[in-house]
């Protein structure tokens, strides 16, 4: 009578019946039919995320038992008691549970001899009756080894053009538990983070999580719509996988000394459970040469609220419009992860990844060189070389630029050089730096800059290095490397390998003066020079060019040649 029970017939839903069986007692000449139901979650007598119903009939008589369940939340080991018996004698009471690929219980995942106990307490108030019952596991006892299953790939394989990406980690039943998922996403595939909000960390700090909290989440996302860059599905269960699809990727702020971050969110909602809202950061990192882009999750959970998750498969849909973007090279590439399982286990995995129309994208870029400063022999100028690339080209693989004869190396200015430990640690002498850069690309909102530096090479002489950098909010770190020899007599520069990433523009300006390092070797304006540059694209195409050094002269300068710049393009 405390828990609100009367003597009306039960209306559980039919689905909710996990278990049937029947009461012996000795004073009703049959047995009693039992049925043990599922309670509604929180919605049940002790306001918790599991409880259940006995509910026996026979002879004219019901019984309606409340049952609490209990579950570890760490090894999920299950306790069911009875609170409100009938003060009524049985002999004996026997429920049978569902079993196969959609049974409620799972075994331990491990052979061996297993105990369940028992209290029983009599109504007399005298001391409970303790006991264990034994059962022995001896079937499948080998476990099954860690080799998880790995595809990543762009739903639409066309050179430069924008994708849905799926990457997907599948794993057997029996096998270690997945535990974390690391990928190297092919080389040359991007992101457009341009226009994409980005979930703050207070939002994420304030998620609410614990039972019941996932249905409000699906209702009302703590993240702002404009930050979803993608959907998450997972397989869950030690049966048949129950598909959970409610998970959505969001693009999220610095995490971890990564300069960006997904959140991978997913309201654990399943049928009319709700265990609550899982959260699993994925700290993302580029290669600060290749611009590879590096994600490693944190660590996923195997259990939740002692529910055993058995993940089976999980699936990640980059599938914002206009966000992933593919590389305008048609060579093969591969996407390579390390995928943690429980104990320790860890596998290596790979998955091949190739886009194709490559030779339908042109290859155009333009090249200005200007001189500003001291235009007679023996001055020290300042450069400015400003490189624009044609939007929907194939991206730009490396840069070669000579300087004609009327420009030389001064090595008598080459002061502090940084090296390379002290670049790796961001810790170059500010008299290593030369000039300053500032790169333009479609896939930032702010353009990256930074400074440009000097730096200790394997070669004869110092490279010319840019340490582009993006904002605050988004602390990009990535180099460009130029190696400087001279050439014909002249100094040359060779940016053997540029990451296959759209570029708008790209300004370089390199000081003059007492810190120039290009000295006239005559009056620079008694004639018109030019430089002689050669470009290469990730789709094989190139062009050869030679851009006019401009320079501010006060009367026009005799033409070197024909026209100021002209350019021939190879297929």
């Amino acid at each position: 009578g405390t828990l609100g029970f009367d003597n009306a017939a039960p209306a559980c839903p039919q689905s909710s019946k996990i278990a049937t069986g029947e009461i012996r007692t000795p004073v009703l000449p049959e047995p009693l039919k039992a049925s043990f139901y599922l309670a509604k979650q929180q919605d049940n007598p002790y306001n918790s995320l599991f409880a259940g119903y006995l509910v026996a009939k026979g002879a004219g008589a019901t019984i309606k038992a409340p049952a609490r369940i209990d579950v570890d939340p760490n090894t999920g080991q299950v306790t069911t008691t009875f609170t409100q018996n009938p003060q009524q004698p049985f002999e004996d009471l026997e429920l049978h549970f569902k079993g196969g690929n959609r049974g409620l219980l799972t075994t331990p995942d491990q052979c061996g001899t297993y105990a369940s106990t028992y209290e029983l307490f009599p109504w007399s108030g005298n001391p409970p009756v303790k006991d264990t019952s034994e059962f022995t596991l001896d079937q499948n006892c080998q476990p099954k080894p860690f080799a998880p299953g790995f595809h990543a790939g762009s739903e639409t394989a066309l050179a430069g053009s924008f994708t849905t990406f799926t990457t997907q980690v599948t794993n057997e039943t029996g096998a270690p538990a997945l535990k974390s998922i690391s990928v190297d996403l092919p080389e040359g595939l991007s992101a457009s983070l341009a226009g994409v909000a980005v979930c703050s960390d207070a939002a994420l700090g304030a998620l609410p999580i614990g039972p019941g909290t996932g249905a409000a989440q699906i209702a009302s996302p703590s993240c702002p719509a404009s930050s979803q860059i993608g959907t998450v599905a997972a397989g869950a269960g030690s049966g048949s996988p129950f598909y959970v699809r409610t998970g959505k990727a969001y693009l999220a702020g610095p995490y971890k000394s990564a300069p960006l971050s997904l959140a991978v969110l997913t309201p654990a909602v399943a049928g009319p459970f709700d265990l609550g809202n899982v959260l699993v950061r994925v700290p993302v990192t580029l290669d600060r040469k290749t611009a590879r882009v590096h994600a490693a999750s944190d660590q996923i959970p195997t259990m939740l609220s002692g529910i055993p998750l058995d993940l089976s498969d999980v699936r990640v849909l980059l599938d914002r419009q206009g966000f992933v973007l593919n590389p305008t090279s048609c060579e093969p590439e591969s996407a390579n992860g390390v995928i943690g399982g429980a104990g320790g286990a860890s596998a290596n995995v790979s998955d091949r990844f190739q886009v194709g129309e490559c030779a339908a994208l042109g290859f155009k870029p333009k090249l200005a060189l200007k001189l500003k400063g001291g235009t007679q022999r023996g001055d020290h100028p300042a450069l400015s070389a400003i490189l624009r690339p044609r939007p929907g080209d194939a991206n730009l693989a490396s840069a070669t630029v000579a300087l004609p004869k009327s420009e030389f190396l001064d090595q008598s200015h080459i002061g502090t050089v940084c090296t390379r430990v002290q670049f790796q640690a961001d810790q170059c002498p500010k008299a290593s730096i030369y000039g300053a850069v500032t790169a333009r690309t479609p896939l930032l909102d702010e353009a990256l800059t930074g400074n440009v530096y000097l730096r200790s090479s394997d070669n004869k002489l110092p490279d010319l290095v840019m340490d582009l950098r993006g904002p605050a909010s988004r602390p990009l770190k990535l180099e460009a490397v130029g190696r400087i020899d001279s050439v014909n007599g002249g100094i040359r520069t060779s940016f053997e390998f540029i990451p296959d990433a759209p570029v708008t523009k790209v300004i370089l300006k390199m000081k003059g003066g007492k810190k120039g390092l290009l000295q006239n070797s005559r009056d620079i304006c008694a004639q018109a020079f030019k430089a002689t540059a050669a470009f290469s694209a990730h789709n094989g195409r190139s062009l050869d060019a030679q851009p006019e050094m401009q320079a501010r002269c006060k009367k026009a300068r005799k033409a070197q040649g024909k026209g100021k710049h002209h350019g021939k393009s190879h297929g």
